[in-house]
């Protein structure tokens, strides 16, 4: 049985009561404070609540030329550092994951790089 256009019309609006009421997932905001050495931020949204950054573990793998006189020899083992994760800056805007459009357990996903990426609509 495929759904018609109806169907679909009926779970969009179930889908919007829902978010209407439980609140949007994700929010973005400038951040007022950090705290670099817990690796949290703190939004005016949230109040005193911690923010944890989420984020992967990186490593950065690199090789290098060695110049002896005339030849130029390349090293092909790569070496391998640990890369310590920043916090965001005070003023940076970062996307903010919220469980379910909850005001608890916000998790920080990172700070937003691009610039003027929201087109000003003559309506709004």
């Amino acid at each position: 049985m495929a759904l018609n256009n109806s169907d679909w019309a009926a779970i969009q609006d179930l889908v919007n009561r829902m978010i209407t009421r439980v609140g949007e997932p994700f929010l973005q905001g400038k951040v007022i404070k950090t705290d670099p050495i817990r690796k949290v931020v703190f939004l005016k949204e949230f109040g005193s609540v911690p923010i944890p950054i989420v984020s992967f573990d990186y490593q950065v793998k690199y090789s290098f030329k060695e110049t002896s006189g005339a030849t130029t020899i390349k090293k092909t083992k790569a070496y391998s550092e640990e890369v310590e994760i920043l916090t965001p800056r005070v003023g940076d805007t970062v996307l903010i994951a919220r469980h379910y459009g909850s005001s608890r357990l916000p998790k920080c996903l990172g700070v937003i790089k691009s610039k003027r990426y929201i087109e000003a609509n003559e309506e709004d």
